[in-house]
Formats: structure tokens, sequence, C-alpha cells
């Protein structure tokens, strides 16, 4: 099997929006939903095996919710965090 790796989705949608932010994090694949500022009005991190479940997710299951305008999915080739960053420059020490 695949490993699972973590794609975002991000998402317009029409006033009112605020309960729409439950709606998203119910959709099957999505592993946390964010109201966030700035050109946008939601980020959803999606975690599924493959890219054709990641483009049912976003363009069936995401883009079915009510008042989504647009969409754009970025998919992220790694992760890194402060910890990890350390970790790495910690080598050798």
């Amino acid at each position: 099997m695949p490993a699972i790796k973590p794609h975002a989705g991000f998402w317009n949608s029409l006033p009112p929006k605020q309960h729409r932010i439950g709606e998203l994090a119910d959709i099957e694949g999505v592993a946390e939903a964010y109201s966030v500022t700035g050109e946008w009005d939601f980020v959803a991190i999606v975690r599924v095996p493959d890219h054709e479940q990641l483009a049912d997710v976003v363009t069936s299951a995401i883009t079915g919710l009510s008042g989504v305008t647009r969409t754009q999915t970025m998919v992220a080739f790694a992760a890194y965090s402060r910890h990890d960053l350390e970790a790495l420059f910690a080598i050798g020490e």
C-alpha cells in the first residue's frame, strides 16, 4: 500500500461560512480543517493514499459543498518542523 501523503486544498465560500467548517471537516479524507485569514476562507489538509482519491475529495466532495466558489490544491512533498531542522543541524555535535 502506498504511503499516505498530505495534500492541502484551499477554497473560498459565500457567506454565511462559519457552519461550513464542520461540513468540510466531516468529509472523508479531510484530516484537518482551518478557518484562515487572507485570500482564502478555509484550508483543508487532506490525507489520502493516492492522487485519484485526492481528485475525488476536491472535485466531488469539497466543490459539492454549498457556497464553494473555487479551490486551489497544493501537494506537500516533504514536511519539516523546527524540531526536525534542529535535529538535522545537530548531527555530529
